[in-house]
């Protein structure tokens, strides 16, 4: 079976406006009335709903966009708060372990590879 409607949603659009336009000048079936009344029922709904589908997505990215740049100043203020932190009470005193973070862990060095 062909798909005769596209994958995207204004390929959808369009080809229920395109049906509607031949379903309405066909007067004397019955089923392609109701058709017609169906799909101009559902047409103005389905507008409604993709506008406000892209205002979601514009109000998402301007949250998005929000919310990064607050995350980026977050993490920096983070950053300098432990660095002075480690500058009063030393990389590794147990002190740090007040303000919420342990201490820094020194790894033993790296292996030396065996052939």
């Amino acid at each position: 079976m062909a798909t005769r409607i596209g994958t995207s949603f204004a390929d959808l659009i369009n080809f229920l406006e395109a049906a509607l336009g031949g379903l309405k000048s066909s007067t004397g079936d019955a089923v392609q009335k109701r058709y017609a009344t169906d799909i101009a029922k559902i047409l103005p709904e389905l507008r409604k709903l993709d506008d406000r589908q892209e205002k979601a997505k514009a109000e998402l990215y301007t949250v998005t966009k929000a919310l990064t740049a607050k995350d980026k100043e977050a993490r920096a203020m983070g950053a300098r708060m432990v660095s002075y932190l480690e500058s009063v009470y030393g990389k590794s005193g147990p002190e740090l372990q007040k303000y919420g973070f342990s201490r820094r862990q020194h790894g033993g060095g790296r292996k030396k590879k065996t052939a």
